[in-house]
């Protein structure tokens, strides 16, 4: 699944917006500093993505998580500054892995 929004195939981005609107976490994701850090394209995976957000309401991941598709996941939440953004990150880790059809 795509991280970036996709209107028409469903993406990390676009379930994660949807699920935070319906669960009354997030309103208009400018109100809500709606952050994203790393992007995938399809058949691409990734773990470990950062996202933010404000929120007038108490985050409960396994509320999210139990609304989420089954291959999207929140696995921490944490206090962060004032100003902060995901997507300008101190350092960054990659790690390819290519696989050969046999």
């Amino acid at each position: 699944m795509d991280f970036n929004v996709n209107l028409i195939i469903g993406t990390v981005e676009g379930e994660l917006i949807y699920i935070l609107k319906k669960l009354g976490y997030i309103n208009e994701l400018s109100d809500a500093k709606f952050g994203i850090a790393g992007r995938t394209e399809r058949g691409v995976h990734s773990l470990g993505n950062v996202i933010s957000f404000r929120s007038d309401r108490e985050v409960m991941i396994n509320q999210i998580n139990n609304k989420l598709p089954d291959d999207i996941q929140i696995i921490i939440k944490a206090p962060i500054r004032h100003g902060f953004k995901p997507r300008y990150a101190q350092c960054r880790h990659y790690r390819y892995i290519f696989f050969e059809k046999i």
